[in-house]
């Protein structure tokens, strides 16, 4: 197998300069180790193969040579690159341009890394898909995945329901799945546990802990995987920089080659081994709400912003409901804007126009959630998140006359 470089070489040819094929070697031959024989160049301990012819460029006082290097032993690469790199030093030095027409060597790494990536992105594709159908049901992926990105799709299988619909996320998407992090519990307690220890009452530690934000790795894998979410979303992140050179059709180095081989596989174990244990993971109903929402979230960006302004305004009644004594703990209920809308109106912190305002949001906010299928237009999420933003302002600096 040959792995050939090819270059198209401009050079200026004012009186006389490098007019020739004979010329253009002469200049190669400034390096003492470079020796040119008729199909073959001579570099230290290695022999390629070499081919050049050239001609003038119309009405422009150049010349362009193209030339091709071919390397037949991978073995003798390091030295094959030296050469190369002497080679473009003459030529700048020459005051030419050059241009690369074809590069071997990254066509065969690119070649030999694809398959690398394409097993691990599948096994990730693989995880993410069995851990939200036993844990989310069969529908979770029409149910979740938003309408946006099921109108992306571009594979007709995949819109006819015959081919999984996790297939067509993109690769780095893949990742917020299990390594983007988010809170379950609610600000506006953790402002009321934080009042408690500044009036001196007892408090536990481990409760500061249920409020800080975790992946779906940390809650459900890290017990199961010797690994953190760092761990793989790192490697995750320089493994796509990578993929983006193959599908970027940019350069592809034996280094970058060897990185991918090592991410792939520090990747692949630790998924094979939570693939594995995937029976063992058991999701708390309190927190499934919390999972479909974090993951129709992460899908959309106008979505995700509308769920971040739904937390905000429950947090929001919360604190109100706490800050006339009622105990988050004390509610008795799961904390939803359903039950927190009731309290509200029970206790005359929300009027009746509000509530109904919630009332509509809350539609909107099932849709995202639940029926992604229903598809909501851009400019109407942007518009319900502007008007939940306004809501969520009103309800924190509202005055409450029972306080």
């Amino acid at each position: 197998m040959k792995y050939t470089i090819e270059y198209l070489i401009t050079i200026e040819t004012k009186g006389g300069f490098c007019n020739s094929v004979e010329t253009f070697n002469n200049l190669l031959k400034a390096y003492s180790e470079i020796s040119i024989l008729p199909s073959t160049i001579k570099y230290k301990d290695i022999e390629v193969v070499y081919f050049i012819n050239t001609d003038e460029v119309p009405n422009q006082n150049q010349r362009y040579f193209h030339v091709s290097f071919s390397l037949v032993d991978i073995k003798h690469e390091e030295v094959f690159l030296e050469l190369l790199r002497k080679f473009r030093d003459i030529i700048y030095k020459a005051n030419g341009k050059i241009s690369v027409l074809w590069d071997g060597l990254s066509s065969h790494y690119s070649t030999q890394s694809y398959p690398l990536i394409h097993e691990t992105e599948n096994l990730m594709r693989k995880l993410i898909s069995k851990f939200m159908l036993i844990n989310l049901g069969m529908e979770w992926s029409s149910q979740t995945i938003p309408s946006e990105v099921k109108n992306s799709i571009k594979n007709k299988r995949s819109q006819s329901g015959t081919t999984d619909i996790l297939h067509d996320v993109d690769f780095i998407q893949l990742s917020d799945f299990l390594f983007k992090r988010y809170q379950t519990k609610s600000l506006s307690s953790l402002y009321n546990l934080i009042e408690k220890i500044e009036k001196g009452e007892d408090f536990d530690n481990k409760h500061f802990l249920e409020y800080l934000p975790k992946s779906n790795w940390e809650r459900y894998f890290s017990n199961l995987v010797d690994c953190d979410d760092g761990y793989l979303l790192k490697r995750w992140e320089k493994l796509y920089e990578l993929r983006c050179l193959i599908a970027h059709n940019t350069v592809v180095s034996n280094k970058d080659f060897t990185d991918i081989k090592t991410y792939c596989n520090e990747i692949n174990e630790k998924l094979n081994k939570a693939i594995k244990d995937l029976d063992k993971v058991v999701i708390p109903e309190s927190e499934i709400e919390s999972l479909h929402e974090n993951v129709a979230g992460n899908l959309n960006e106008l979505n995700g912003n509308f769920l971040e302004e739904w937390k905000t305004l429950q947090s929001n009644i919360l604190e109100k409901l706490i800050k006339i004594g009622l105990e988050e703990d004390d509610l008795n209920v799961k904390i939803t804007i359903s039950s927190l809308m009731k309290l509200a109106e029970k206790y005359k912190i929300l009027d009746k126009k509000i509530i109904g305002k919630i009332g509509e949001l809350r539609n909107v906010r099932h849709q995202i959630v639940h029926e992604s299928n229903r598809r909501i237009d851009a400019r109407q999420i942007q518009d319900k998140t502007a008007e939940l933003k306004q809501i969520s302002s009103e309800v924190r600096t509202m005055k409450i006359s029972n306080i």
